[in-house]
C-alpha cells in the first residue's frame, strides 16, 4: 500500500510542478511557491472506459533545504552516495500530502 502511495505522490508532484498560468506563484522553476503554499487538485484513477474514481488532493511544500546542508544530510543517510556534479546542486523538500474520496464522476452520455 505504501509503495502505491509513494507512486501516486510522486505523480501528484509531478502534475503539480507543470506550469501554471503564467506569473502566479509556483508557475515554474523562475517563479516557485513560497513555503507553505497549498496546490490542490482532483485526480483521476481507473483504466479505459471503466468507472473511474476522483480524489480530492492537496499538496503543501512544509520545507525547503538546498546546497551543502542537504549534501550532509543525503551523504549522513548512505556514504555511497555521491557529490552533486559541478553547477549543480541537491535538493531536499519535506511536503504535506493529503487526498480524499471525491463526489462519483458524472457520465458523459446517458441512454
Amino acid at each position: 500500500m505504501k509503495t502505491i502511495l509513494r507512486f501516486w505522490g510522486v505523480l501528484i508532484l509531478i502534475s503539480a510542478a507543470l506550469p501554471m498560468a503564467s506569473g502566479q506563484s509556483g508557475s515554474g522553476p523562475s517563479n516557485p511557491a513560497p513555503a507553505g503554499t497549498i496546490i490542490a487538485g482532483i485526480i483521476e484513477c481507473g483504466e479505459g472506459y471503466t468507472s473511474h474514481e476522483l480524489y480530492d488532493m492537496k499538496i503543501t511544500l512544509l520545507e525547503v533545504i538546498r546546497g551543502d546542508e542537504a549534501w550532509k544530510r543525503i551523504e549522513q543517510a548512505d556514504k555511497s552516495n555521491k557529490p552533486a556534479q559541478p553547477g549543480m546542486e541537491y535538493l531536499l523538500t519535506r511536503v504535506k500530502y493529503e487526498y480524499y474520496a471525491g463526489e462519483p464522476p458524472v457520465p458523459a452520455f446517458t441512454s
